[in-house]
């Protein structure tokens, strides 16, 4: 019989530090996913599928316009 792998799900978090030379032309979906690439290369789950959600924050550097000068997401396992 197989050894069951017992690893807990837990959140993982990535991000993406916008290049300062950068803030000008950064395409939001390049930041978006370059920081779920990031938290998926730090899962550490159990093979299989899972079901989890994901949230998406911001840092922000308040200028006019303001620029989004970090990207940053956290995938939680459901349930």
């Amino acid at each position: 019989m197989a050894d069951k792998d017992d690893r807990k799900l837990k959140p993982v978090r990535g991000s993406k530090r916008v290049p300062k030379r950068a803030l000008d032309t950064f395409a939001p979906s390049d930041g978006w996913n370059a920081a779920i690439a990031n938290a998926v290369s730090k899962i550490n789950w159990p093979l299989g599928t899972h079901i989890g959600e994901v949230d998406f924050y911001v840092k922000v550097e308040v200028t006019n316009p303001g620029k989004i000068v970090e990207y940053s997401v956290k995938i939680t396992p459901s349930g």
